[in-house]
């Protein structure tokens, strides 16, 4: 695949997709007036606790930032929650269409979703990504601009691709890595309907911050008569750009013990304690958990969607009951319990 050299565009003159309101499929009822999920990974206290990546021969040492007393951290990149409610608004029906998006990839150098600053990577300025809000049917063109000193790509998770296999984004397999000052244009119709997800498919960037939800209206979706659709994004979080974690995991020897998260986010954001982040420049001062909004006795769809790196998550809502409508894999429906959640 070709890219084409030299961008001639700034990283401030972000084109924004349309404004929209938007792995499996989950529906909550009767819950309160606003909730605070807590996830626990399946790997246990890792979150939260300050625990370190383990040291192993062959591992290039970490990068860390002196502590400041006044840290001034960046804030602006955080996207806004109501970005992941789905509107009603949306039509379903409406006939196919060409949607078109631009995503303008930066670095930032000092963003923290959870107080302690890390380097990262942003899709047109925000993290997570901009919701791609599309049905089934419909064509979609998204230029992409690389203004990283990585290389990129971005692949639609899940997705067939037949026909189109050059636009799946996977680097190395079914395209060149769009290289830094480069653009590409992805161009395909969506065939598949559902709870989707698109990130970078070059090395580890992606948990460094570029990805995004994908929603995709089925025309014979059925109306699950509900009163809110959030989409909700989990992910296990790493206080080291990812590139510097992977010579310690790929040390010999080293073989299969993946780098131990520091924290899990939700919709990107979650409150780490500063005295656990030593060697860290830290300030959690103006961090939050992700809180949904919704209405005593309401029924609730809830997009939940796993991009994280490596960790498993176990998710419940206390004193309420759960349906599972869909998942990634049917047969594994057996896993779930649709049952009362204390």
């Amino acid at each position: 695949m070709e890219t084409k050299n030299e961008v001639d565009r700034t990283p401030n003159g972000v084109t924004e997709p349309p404004k929209q309101k938007g792995n499996r499929l989950l529906i909550f009822g009767g819950i309160a007036t606003a909730i605070v999920v807590v996830l626990a990974l399946a790997l246990g206290l890792g979150l939260g606790l300050g625990l370190r990546k383990s040291s192993s021969p062959g591992a290039s040492p970490l990068t860390t930032t002196t502590p400041s007393s006044t840290p001034s951290l960046s804030t602006s990149y955080k996207a806004n929650p109501a970005d992941y409610v789905l509107s009603p608004s949306f039509n379903t029906q409406a006939a196919n269409t060409t949607r078109y998006y631009t995503f303008n990839l930066t670095e930032l150098p000092d963003g923290a979703p959870d107080g302690v600053a890390v380097r990262m990577l942003l899709i047109n300025g925000q993290f997570p990504g901009p919701l791609v809000e599309v049905n089934e049917g419909d064509r979609i063109v998204c230029q992409v601009n690389n203004f990283m000193t990585v290389p990129t790509t971005i692949h639609w998770h899940g997705q067939y691709q037949n026909g189109t296999n050059f636009m799946d984004g996977t680097s190395g397999i079914s395209q060149c890595p769009i290289q830094p000052n480069s653009t590409y244009t992805y161009n395909f119709t969506f065939t598949q309907s559902g709870t989707y997800w698109y990130h970078a498919h070059w090395s580890t960037t992606y948990q460094d911050g570029l990805f995004g939800p994908l929603i995709i209206h089925g025309r014979d979706e059925p109306n699950y008569n509900v009163d809110g659709d959030m989409i909700m994004m989990v992910d296990d979080w790493y206080h080291d750009f990812s590139l510097d974690l992977l010579p310690g995991f790929f040390a010999p020897g080293n073989e299969g013990v993946e780098p131990v998260p520091d924290n899990g986010l939700i919709n990107g954001l979650n409150v780490f304690d500063c005295d656990n982040a030593p060697g860290y420049t830290c300030d959690n001062s103006t961090d939050s958990y992700a809180t949904f909004n919704i209405t005593t006795g309401g029924r609730y769809r809830f997009r939940v969607i796993n991009t994280g790196a490596f960790a498993d998550f176990k998710i419940s809502i206390d004193n309420h009951s759960m349906e599972v409508l869909s998942c990634t894999v049917p047969s594994n429906l057996r896993l779930f319990k649709l049952m009362e959640l204390h």
